[in-house]
């Protein structure tokens, strides 16, 4: 009997331990903006590129001033073709096309003068008929003759091959003293050096994307480039079962046609709600954390979203403001004390 006294204080103090508040750290529940993002790979290629085949028949390369990287400027001068023959022909349809201008002049002269003697009744309606009629003989062949002036000044022009736009050699295949057949490409160029990405993306995160939309890509070399969404492919590949997302590049990429690159459609900021990531504890399979409610603990389920330094993105039952435990929570009961 003289031991239950100090048993009772044993017990006392213990009970009393048990009912103090556990000591814990609390923060509030932030309202963030998270950035999305789509991410992607995809190649750099041409926004569009443009041939220099040949149109001449049988010309001999005899001049070639340009080459693989120049830049050139729209209606500069890439190859010349052999244009001697060409030059001899235009002289002589000149020289025909001027004696058919004189035969028409002549012609016009006796129409009119047959005309005149007509009111007189010097001419028949014979001759009147005939002198009309030589004169538009002489009109058609005049005419014949221009064509053919016509024609061999444009097989002229032909032979010198000019660039269609702006632009970048990207191939030549013209070589001096070669005969190219006609069609054959002898120069390509990248139109404006204008250069686009051409994402590959699922269907999932292509209904994401709509044109405008900023795109930031990751080029080999480490330096980034920036762009904008033109437009999206109408379908999907076949076999990939993928679109295609076309970018364009923004001025002063240094990004080459053929590259690889990994790059980041910015979505708008999707808003949200974050709390520290210690704050965050497993139970039962589920991510849950602590409220402070009235000085307890008060345990709610969470889903977790993105992580964004030390803040982890959660949504369930809280709420902008209220405070979660953060240091001590890996230790607390639903319901527990806390201070």
């Amino acid at each position: 009997m003289k031991h239950f006294p100090l048993a009772l204080s044993l017990l006392a103090g213990g009970a009393l331990a048990a009912s103090s508040p556990t000591p814990v750290t609390s923060a509030a529940v932030q309202r963030i903006e998270w950035p999305e993002q789509v991410t992607a790979q995809g190649v750099m290629a041409a926004w569009q590129e443009a041939a220099v085949a040949n149109r001449a028949s049988g010309a001999a390369v005899v001049e070639v001033r340009a080459s693989v990287g120049d830049r050139v400027k729209r209606g500069m001068l890439l190859a010349r073709l052999d244009d001697r023959a060409l030059q001899a022909e235009l002289q002589k349809a000149e020289s025909d096309r001027d004696r058919a201008r004189i035969t028409l002049q002549q012609a016009e002269a006796e129409a009119a003068r047959s005309q005149v003697l007509r009111v007189g009744g010097s001419v028949s309606e014979q001759e009147l008929l005939n002198a009309a009629t030589a004169r538009d003989l002489a009109r058609a062949q005049w005419q014949g003759a221009e064509a053919v002036v016509r024609g061999l000044r444009i097989k002229l022009e032909d032979t010198r091959l000019l660039a269609p736009d702006d632009g970048l050699i990207t191939a030549r295949s013209a070589v001096l003293g070669q005969v190219p057949a006609p069609g054959a490409e002898l120069f390509r160029l990248i139109r404006q050096e204008r250069l686009e990405w051409r994402a590959e993306l699922p269907p999932e995160q292509l209904v994401q994307l709509k044109p405008g939309t900023p795109v930031r890509m990751q080029l080999p070399d480490g330096s980034t480039a920036h762009g904008k969404l033109r437009q999206l492919g109408g379908t999907l590949e076949p076999q990939s079962r993928l679109g295609v997302a076309y970018v364009d590049l923004s001025k002063g990429h240094g990004a080459k046609a053929g590259m690889h690159a990994v790059g980041q459609f910015e979505l708008p900021a999707r808003v949200g709600m974050a709390v520290p990531s210690q704050a965050v504890q497993v139970r039962d399979g589920q991510a849950v954390v602590y409220l402070v409610v009235q000085g307890k603990a008060q345990q709610v389920v969470v889903r977790t979203g993105r992580r964004d330094g030390g803040g982890l993105e959660v949504q369930g039952k809280i709420k902008v403001g209220d405070r979660v435990v953060v240091q001590g929570a890996g230790f607390l009961h639903d319901g527990e004390a806390v201070r």
